[in-house]
């Protein structure tokens, strides 16, 4: 639960995903996504990634997600999905390399979403409320 949280319970990585300070506890698999997504967005400050089941669904439906309702409209007019099989064959459908983060963020581009399929959504924004407010409502829509 997030208020569980405390300081010493971050980890700081380079865009890379090295854990930075000589921090040696085993770093978290998909930091990737974030690490790649700052790296590729300098307008980017926050990076909120879910395993939403509610959202999964519409990653692996044809066509793309589109906004419904207006507090959505800032996810953008269509919502791509990345699949890491197009460029990564089998996989366990998690970004668990800089090679796959990089892949992802190509597919994010320009936008403030993207699917994952079967695995999940990824919302950035130029704050931490931004981005929230973005995965709270891609959620609701």
């Amino acid at each position: 639960a997030p208020e569980l949280v405390e300081h010493d319970d971050m980890m700081v990585f380079t865009h890379d995903g090295a854990p930075v300070g000589g921090d040696d506890r085993k770093p978290f698999l998909e930091r990737f996504i974030h690490g790649s997504l700052y790296a590729a967005r300098p307008d980017v400050q926050s990076v909120v990634h879910s395993h939403s089941r509610s959202v999964i669904p519409f990653s692996v439906t044809p066509g793309s997600m589109r906004p419904i309702v207006h507090s959505c409209g800032v996810l953008g007019k269509d919502i791509p999905v990345w699949d890491a099989q197009d460029s990564f064959g089998d996989t366990n459908l998690l970004i668990s390399s800089q090679e796959m983060g990089h892949d992802f963020a190509g597919v994010v581009a320009e936008g403030r979403c993207a699917l994952m399929r079967g695995h999940g959504s990824t919302v950035i924004g130029s704050s931490i409320r931004e981005a929230v407010y973005s995965a709270v409502y891609l959620e609701v829509n």
